[in-house]
């Protein structure tokens, strides 16, 4: 268990502790004295409690080895209030199924150590202050994780630690496709000439619908620029077959984990991550796709609504969330409205229509970003024999986009 500074009243047990510690923050924000009198003036009480304490302080040379004390006590409060909650839940059979509460419980907790002990208190401003002196240090343009498509990169600053991506567009568009190799890259991996190549971040894939060697297949593919009919029917040349085994090597070597089960929900989806974090240090998640996550409820709304608000506590654990979602008749996401409330940025894969254009051609709209321009959008060309993505360097600036299934 960690240790956590003061920030606020919460790290007290005592009542009385807790206005103290409020009385101090008011006069450091505005600027005022902090002693025994100015906090003490408020109350015959505090004034003696505040003489007792300093009394019982031997020397402020230790005031951190006292400090880190009460940090680590308050979190022990903490996680025995969690503790106690999820006994309650267990006891409770009817409702709660074993993976739900696990995951509920360790929502609760996940943060206990990092000094979030949960309820309201008064805003800190040190984590901001932090990240903007390291980013004026080390101006960049990309402050997330990289992506490899380097204009999606700059415009959103990368895929972002705790928040969750919804790519949705219609059938065949190529969703899968696209975040199969979106992952690979952010593992490192090259796909096509020019790309940005970063730092490899470990993720963890979660295929509801295909299957493990598919999913090695079409990267491979993609990877060794090779048509995955030749692949199949064993018609590769002998240049080919090098770049596909070579290819193969690359993927092992890549931090990437999967799990091509189909019967999470995102309870058991959640304590997985978590694991995975704490092994392995995984910083993405994709689930693909996330309407087929087994959550249960009593609509197909409330499913959904189930399913989004899951993936987005999920991201809250410090992880980047990819959910890959279908679009229905209207070319809206397809079931609850909530999901286009819980998500963070939603992209939108659709086809770039036109007599002269070319059907391979696919256009990424942004329709939802917290840090970027909504109105965003981005070409990219579809090798569809190789599986794989690339910029599409010379659109124009004004095409026409398809809006019926491929």
């Amino acid at each position: 268990m960690g240790t956590v500074s003061p920030a606020g009243p919460e790290v007290f047990n005592n009542s009385l502790h807790r206005d103290i510690w409020r009385r101090v923050k008011e006069l450091e924000l505005r600027g005022e004295p902090i002693d025994l009198l100015t906090v003490g003036e408020h109350s015959a009480d505090w004034y003696s409690t505040l003489t007792k304490a300093a009394a019982s302080v031997p020397s402020l040379m230790h005031v951190d080895t006292y400090t880190s004390r009460l940090g680590d006590l308050a979190a022990r409060r903490s996680f025995i209030r969690a503790s106690e909650i999820a006994v309650k839940e267990i006891y409770n059979t009817q409702d709660n199924t074993l993976d739900a509460v696990l995951g509920r419980h360790y929502s609760r907790t996940s943060g206990i150590a990092h000094g979030d002990l949960g309820g309201a208190r008064l805003l800190d401003v040190g984590h901001v202050v932090d990240s903007t002196v390291a980013a004026l240090a080390e101006p960049q343009d990309v402050w997330g994780i990289r992506t490899g498509f380097n204009e999606i990169d700059i415009e959103l600053g990368g895929l972002h630690p705790g928040e969750s991506l919804i790519l949705a567009g219609m059938p065949g568009a190529g969703k899968s496709m696209l975040t199969t190799q979106l992952c690979f890259q952010m593992a490192g991996v090259e796909f096509w000439p020019m790309q940005a190549l970063s730092d490899p971040v470990p993720g963890a894939m979660f295929q509801m619908e295909m299957k493990e060697p598919a999913i090695i297949r079409r990267a491979a593919c993609g990877i060794a620029r090779v048509s995955q009919r030749r692949v199949m029917t064993g018609k590769l040349d002998g240049r080919e077959q090098d770049r596909f085994m070579a290819a193969l090597e690359t993927i092992a070597k890549a931090p990437v984990y999967i799990s091509d089960r189909t019967d999470w929900d995102t309870p058991r989806l959640t304590v997985e991550v978590a694991g995975l974090m704490r092994d392995h240090g995984i910083r993405w998640v994709l689930v693909d796709y996330a309407s087929l996550l087994k959550d249960q409820s009593e609509s197909e709304i409330g499913r959904e609504r189930k399913i989004s608000q899951g993936l987005a506590d999920m991201a809250k654990l410090g992880v980047a969330v990819i959910a890959v979602e279908q679009l229905n008749k209207s070319k809206k996401l397809y079931g609850s409205i909530q999901k286009a409330y819980d998500a963070d940025v939603i992209l939108m894969l659709t086809g770039v229509g036109g007599k002269d254009t070319p059907k391979d051609k696919r256009r990424i709209k942004v329709e939802k970003a917290r840090e970027a321009d909504r109105s965003l959008q981005f070409y990219m060309k579809l090798v569809g024999a190789q599986k794989r993505f690339e910029p599409w360097e010379d659109a124009p600036e004004v095409v026409d986009v398809e809006e019926v299934p491929f």
